[in-house]
C-alpha cells in the first residue's frame, strides 16, 4: 500500500461490526418502544465512542429502560460524552451532579 492509503487508513474510524445497528436504528427502535433492541443498539456504539449513542444509552441506563437502571454508568457515559465537547451530555451531568444523584451508594 501507499503511504498516503496508509495514512487514510490510520485516520479512518473502525468498522463496526455487522451485527451492530446504527443511531437511526437505535432511534426507530426506541420509538416503537423496542427499548431492549434500542439500548443493545446504542450500548454497542457507545462502547465505539459514538458521542449520541453515550448519550441516549445513558439517558436509557438512567432510567431503566431497556436495561437495569444503573445511574453511576449512566454518569460514566455522560462524562466521556461531555469529554468530547457534546453538550446534551453536559446538560444530563450537571443535572446528575445538582441533584446529587450521582453519588456512589
Amino acid at each position: 500500500m501507499t503511504p498516503a492509503v496508509l495514512a487514510l487508513l490510520a485516520i479512518l474510524p473502525p468498522a463496526l461490526p455487522a451485527d451492530v445497528g446504527t443511531l437511526a436504528q437505535g432511534t426507530a427502535a426506541y420509538q416503537r418502544g423496542d427499548y431492549t433492541r434500542a439500548f443493545a443498539i446504542f450500548d454497542d456504539l457507545a462502547l465505539d465512542g459514538v458521542p449520541e449513542a453515550l448519550v441516549m444509552a445513558g439517558r436509557m441506563l438512567e432510567l431503566g429502560r431497556g436495561t437495569e437502571r444503573d445511574v453511576e454508568q449512566a454518569v460514566d457515559y455522560y462524562r466521556i460524552s461531555a469529554e468530547r465537547g457534546d453538550a446534551e451530555a453536559m446538560v444530563h451531568l450537571a443535572r446528575l451532579y445538582l441533584t446529587g444523584r450521582h453519588r456512589r451508594a
